[in-house]
């Protein structure tokens, strides 16, 4: 028997309520109208498939009673559980799954962008081709297990404009793009040997969209003269031209090929030229393009096809500012509203393996910045979730990893953005259970008290359950680079001694047999009392931070401190309050011998000035008597 892709998610549905109607029918009544508890399935919980994988929870974690949960794929669900009020709660009316998403955020390149495409490689790094808007050039950004890596792929007039980004089966990247200097179409693409650049065609190209065929070979579809819809593309015997079978204003074209390297592209388009504005859609086969209409009512913008695995067209759209949604199946083409957003714009859309849409969409957040939204279709419906609502986003692109998990690409405020996100379901269910595994919260790290400002205190955190042992780890940088475990045990305190002036990050964890929790907050603590011995500069204390005032007693000739110059720049030292006698403030660069000495001053009140370039520098407290360990001196260092 055949069966369609609306048949089949029919099928879905029903599958999914007959399981929430199972856990209903099974549960005690007892479970009802406690709406503030809830399961949380760490186990991954499948709503596409509808299915519940390994939800089962061993005997030893609730001492009492028992849960067992057959696949949905089976044909039921089977749930068994006896209540021990010690261990277990109850948790509220069953519903369908909630979606929360965990995003992090990185800066790719601090440069203006106007355009972004994102892609992965076959081993979920990203990939992203950008149009740098301060140096209008055409830039490329790949991540790697180093960190971010960018390069400028073409500088020569203003080029990189209305790009399109497509990796080869190699992970090689090919980029589309138009230079706006002459309003050529450009094509550039990596190998092993370096990058190649090509002009495609000269003269009145705009709006490029690339892909690739099974032989790697380019499609590009663009506008020429703003009028006509062009598919170019390349093969052993060069490039090749033809009209896609729309004339009349065109914008907003995109391109792909199906399994027969066929290309379709969806598109906006003005047919009476301004009057009337419609959704176009055109493909190709061995007897030539075909065109349809498929919305023909308001202002059609932000164009973004894809293919199924069934070889049907997807098309997100925008839509006089509600975001549409339509495909096609065996029934014919289907509309669906998703949002009346405003002014939704700069639509990338992706299909999942089970040929959801997923897309990422910008919208103007009122308040003068737009927001980066993600909406994607599920069995239960459409969800919407906002990415970002703090960097003003434009220019967004979207790419789903192999667990269909979202990456995006896009202009913030300050620069080319990164963002990935991973979901964390959670299940509300009327029935008694536990956490699984179960996994230790994350403990939250106290504010550290240090008054006196010496090199002892004490860092303490709150419990975490159900941990056996917390991990604490210590640094003199704020991203914990470099840091050191310096407690691992099951107090919830540990007292830090003998640490030297400067600033000191912290952060906890816990630990039980089943692995570890996420990382606390962190707190910072500033030490600023000298600590011996520091005879020489091998043994400065510090860092030193600007601004703040350290402390140290005379009581010998020698004491040495470090400070680092992130950038070239001025140093200021000041030394007061000091009270021995022959002493001498003394400044060095890198080495503290006298051929590296770029700063003297024996005359109170001690002062130095020096501008210099970006590194270590030593500053060196020299008393030739008069030494005592009552009256502290005060020393300052101000940098950038």
């Amino acid at each position: 028997m055949m069966v369609n892709r609306s048949t089949r998610r029919v099928m879905k549905s029903v599958i999914v309520l007959f399981l929430a109607l199972s856990v209903l029918a099974s549960t005690p009544a007892s479970g009802k109208n406690n709406p503030e508890l809830m399961l949380s399935v760490a186990e991954k919980y499948s709503e596409r498939l509808g299915s519940f994988e390994n939800c089962g929870i061993p005997l030893a974690d609730v001492e009492t009673g028992s849960q067992a949960c057959s696949d949905s794929s089976n044909g039921d669900l089977q749930v068994e559980s006896t209540i021990n009020p010690n261990k277990l709660q109850l948790a509220g009316d069953a519903s369908f799954p909630q979606l929360n998403l965990n995003c992090t955020f990185q800066i790719v390149d601090d440069t203006d962008v106007r355009e972004t495409d994102i892609a992965l490689d076959a081993s979920g790094y990203p990939r992203i081709s950008y149009y740098d808007d301060t140096n209008h050039d055409l830039r490329y950004a790949y991540q790697t297990i180093s960190g971010w890596m960018t390069q400028t792929i073409d500088s020569y007039g203003e080029v990189g404009d209305a790009l399109s980004l497509v990796l080869d089966n190699n992970g090689y990247p090919h980029i589309s793009y138009v230079d706006e200097t002459n309003y050529y179409l450009k094509y550039a693409h990596q190998d092993a040997s370096g990058w190649h650049i090509e002009v495609v065609t000269t003269g009145g190209s705009r709006l490029t969209s690339l892909a690739l065929d099974s032989n790697d070979y380019p499609h590009i579809s663009y506008l020429h003269n703003l009028y006509y819809l062009k598919h170019a593309y390349q093969d052993a015997s060069g490039w090749h031209f033809s009209n896609a079978g729309v004339q009349g204003p065109t914008w907003s074209p995109s391109l792909v090929l199906d399994h027969n390297n066929y290309p379709h592209i969806g598109y906006a388009n003005s047919p009476d030229f301004l009057s009337v504005y419609s959704l176009g859609y055109t493909y190709q086969d061995e007897s030539g393009w075909y065109t349809e209409t498929l919305d023909s009512i308001g202002d059609i913008s932000g164009v973004s096809l894809e293919l199924d695995t069934e070889g049907y067209p997807h098309i997100i759209y925008n839509n006089n500012g509600s975001l549409k949604y339509t495909y096609q199946d065996s029934l014919g083409w289907h509309i669906q509203d998703i949002e009346d957003t405003g002014d939704g714009f700069r639509l990338s859309l992706v299909l999942d393996n089970n040929d959801y849409p997923h897309f990422s969409y910008v919208v103007d957040s009122g308040y003068g910045y737009n927001n980066l939204m993600y909406a994607y279709q599920s069995i239960l419906g459409w969800h919407i979730q906002t990415i970002d609502n703090e960097n003003n986003a434009n220019f967004s692109s979207l790419a789903l990893d192999k667990d269909a998990f979202p990456h995006f690409s896009y202009r913030g405020d300050v620069g080319l953005m990164y963002a990935f996100c991973t979901p964390v379901y959670q299940l509300y269910l009327p029935l008694a259970t536990r956490r699984y595994p179960p996994l230790p919260e994350i403990p939250t790290l106290s504010t550290i008290a240090n008054p006196d400002g010496n090199g002892s205190y004490t860092v303490s955190w709150g419990s975490a359950y159900p941990a056996e042992s917390y991990i604490l780890e210590e640094s003199i940088n704020g991203d914990f680079s470099g840091a050191t475990q310096v407690y691992n045990g099951s107090e919830t305190s540990t007292t830090i001694s003998g640490r030297e002036p400067t600033r000191y990050y912290y952060r906890v964890k816990a630990h039980n047999s089943y692995g570890d929790s996420g990382w606390s907050n962190s707190q910072s603590v500033d030490v600023v009392w000298e600590l011996e011995p520091n005879n020489d500069y091998l043994h400065a204390n510090g860092p030193l931070l600007s601004g703040l005032a350290y402390y140290g007693f005379p009581n010998d000739q020698k004491d040495y401190f470090k400070v680092y110059l992130p950038a070239d720049g001025a140093l200021t030292i000041d030394l007061t309050n000091h009270t021995g006698s022959g002493v001498q403030l003394q400044l060095f660069y890198e080495v503290a011998d006298a051929a590296h000495r770029v700063g003297f001053d024996y005359d109170a009140p001690y002062h130095i000035t020096y501008s210099g370039a970006a590194g270590w520098y030593y500053v060196y407290v020299y008393t030739e008597s008069g030494f005592n360990s009552a009256t502290p001196y005060t020393l300052q260092v101000i940098y950038p």
